[in-house]
């Protein structure tokens, strides 16, 4: 009879511990979607307001939203790859309106959600080596700038 309990009593910790276990899985698993769902419905809010400064004209608060867009980084996620094209077609469309603040502006901001969004790796390494390369050639366009010796 001792033996059956101690069988019965050691069936209740390994079903108690799986049964924990089980919750703390369904947890983390609970709270890893809505950080999710936060992501994306956070940055697709960023590329609607991004839009609508667009339609507005307003080329600056249009940058900002995209780059905010940008930062609201998931693997995936539609709205950042919408977010880096409209930063670089905002960049390109300022330089040639001759906007450089407003290009180089653009170019920071895809910089900067760039450099947000590392971790073990760089999810958008080409677009942070092309915005480092573009910011470089605009800079050196301003007067004033030092230019590199060209010996």
């Amino acid at each position: 009879m001792a033996a059956a309990d101690a069988d019965e009593s050691a069936g209740r910790r390994r079903a108690g511990w799986l049964g924990r276990s089980l919750f703390a899985l369904a947890l983390v698993c609970g709270l890893g979607g809505a950080v999710s769902a936060r992501v994306l419905v956070s940055g697709e809010a960023e590329i609607a307001a991004s839009t609508a400064a667009l339609a507005a004209g307003d080329p600056h608060e249009a940058v900002v939203r995209a780059r905010r867009a940008a930062a609201w980084y998931a693997p995936g996620a539609p709205h950042v790859r919408v977010a880096y094209e409209r930063l670089v077609a905002l960049a390109r469309a300022a330089e040639e309106h001759r906007r450089d603040d407003i290009a180089l502006l653009a170019w920071r901001s895809l910089r900067t959600a760039a450099i947000e969004t590392r971790w073990l790796v760089t999810p958008h390494r080409e677009d942070l080596e092309l915005a480092n390369r573009e910011i470089a050639r605009i800079m050196a366009k301003q007067p004033g700038v030092a230019q590199p010796d060209a010996r």
